[in-house]
């Protein structure tokens, strides 16, 4: 969101630290009525963005550990090619049954991993190139630091995120 991307490990959880942290402010003094209800416009609820940041946030455990990221996501590879809005919408669907508690627990737990994986990685980790964490993957990109992905699906979606939910809570009250 037009912040320099971090130099460091440090700076990075630094920053994911402190969008997380209005995140968590924002989210934690709602109602499970104000996390159920629906954009009237999107049909996203509160619980639908925590799901959605959630999972993006798990492939980028994924990611960082090596393992296939769209599987853990849910996602079949072919419908990742697609693009953003049918990975989103297939992401939608998998959370729709699940209660608001299991998405709490899916959007802690997911960061818990994260900040381990990330504990586990030096600077240098976060500068090598997407392709050295899945190789296998053909991506225009994937020769750019992995540090790009990281910021994007932690802090830079996190602060996205947060300006949808204060949206949606300011059509709902």
């Amino acid at each position: 969101m037009n912040q320099p991307l971090p130099k460091t490990k440090n700076e990075l959880l630094q920053q994911i630290n402190r969008s997380r942290l209005a995140l968590e402010e924002t989210i934690n003094a709602l109602t499970e009525a104000q996390l159920m209800t629906p954009n009237p416009h999107s049909g996203w609820s509160v619980k639908d963005h925590l799901a959605h940041l959630a999972t993006w946030e798990n492939g980028i455990v994924a990611l960082l550990q090596q393992r296939p990221r769209w599987q853990t996501m849910q996602v079949e590879p072919a419908i990742a090619a697609q693009g953003y809005d049918a990975l989103n919408d297939i992401i939608w669907q998998c959370h729709q049954q699940q209660t608001v508690a299991e998405i709490m627990d899916f959007f802690h737990q997911t960061h818990q991993q994260l900040l381990a994986v990330l504990a586990e990685l030096s600077d240098e980790d976060l500068l090598k190139p997407y392709s050295h964490y899945q190789p296998a993957e053909a991506r225009d990109n994937s020769d750019q630091p992995v540090i790009l992905w990281v910021a994007g699906n932690t802090y830079e979606h996190y602060a996205e995120h947060q300006l949808s939910i204060e949206a949606l809570l300011q059509q709902i009250d």
